[in-house]
């Protein structure tokens, strides 16, 4: 499972591997810098995704009950936690995937 919304204060954990693409981009930045970064970056992105979201159950282009409506409701209902490094200064965005409870 991917963990979007995990996060962790900046010299908490080493990282896993090499920053490359985007992390290149972010070394070297202060945790105010990076925040301003993702919500330049990613708020649109994620903002667009919400009103996608939303209008699928909303407008019944989805019906909730089937597997699509059941992971967009799960979606939504931990938005703020997936959403937390565009509004924490030193969240991290963790994309590593994490296997057991």
């Amino acid at each position: 499972m991917n963990c979007w919304g995990e996060w962790h204060e900046e010299d908490q954990a080493p990282h896993r591997r090499e920053p490359g693409g985007a992390e290149a981009r972010e070394r070297g930045l202060t945790a105010d810098e990076r925040l301003q970064l993702h919500q330049q970056r990613s708020r649109p992105v994620t903002d667009r995704l919400h009103a996608w979201l939303d209008a699928q159950l909303d407008e019944r282009k989805t019906e909730p009950n089937s597997g699509l409506g059941q992971a967009i409701t799960y979606l939504l209902r931990h938005w703020q936690p997936l959403t937390l490094f565009l509004r924490k200064a030193r969240a991290r965005l963790i994309t590593t995937s994490r296997k057991g409870p």
